[in-house]
């Protein structure tokens, strides 16, 4: 999991290269302005979510991929995001593969606050969860994923 402002993002093109795909997507499209919907980009590895989203409480399942990672990135709005201990995916027993999704109940291991100038990037494996209660009611993010 890496969690950073939004101007670093590029700095982890070495370890993860198509996030290229994720910033030309920044530059090309303006995407605080684009309605919430399903987006493709230049290259069928790389697409993204616009979502429009209540946020809920703490009690949400956490979820974790097997075949790609995520990149969230807060476009207005605020909201809380966690993490879980890895070790935890036992918990899970009903992985959806044509989805490339699990949930599963457990505590967090750690919290962020995200924020427009930040992202979370969570890497295949790692238990995540989104949209938790911070200052906002709403929140408008992108979320990216990125096969591997």
């Amino acid at each position: 999991m890496i969690f950073d402002i939004l101007d670093n993002l590029e700095l982890y093109q070495a370890s993860v290269p198509k996030i290229q795909k994720v910033t030309e997507a920044f530059d090309k499209d303006y995407l605080f302005d684009k309605p919430a919907g399903h987006y493709k980009t230049d290259d069928p590895d790389v697409e993204f979510d616009i979502e429009e989203a209540a946020l809920k409480s703490g009690d949400a399942d956490f979820e974790f991929h097997k075949k790609h990672l995520e990149i969230y990135v807060v476009l207005q709005g605020s909201e809380l995001l966690s993490t879980a201990f890895s070790e935890l995916r036992s918990l899970s027993d009903n992985y959806d593969e044509k989805k490339d999704v699990s949930y599963f109940k457990a505590s967090p291991s750690s919290v962020f606050h995200g924020t427009p100038s930040a992202f979370c990037l969570f890497f295949p494996g790692e238990p995540h969860k989104a949209g938790i209660k911070s200052d906002d009611e709403k929140v408008k993010r992108a979320v990216f994923r990125i096969k591997e």
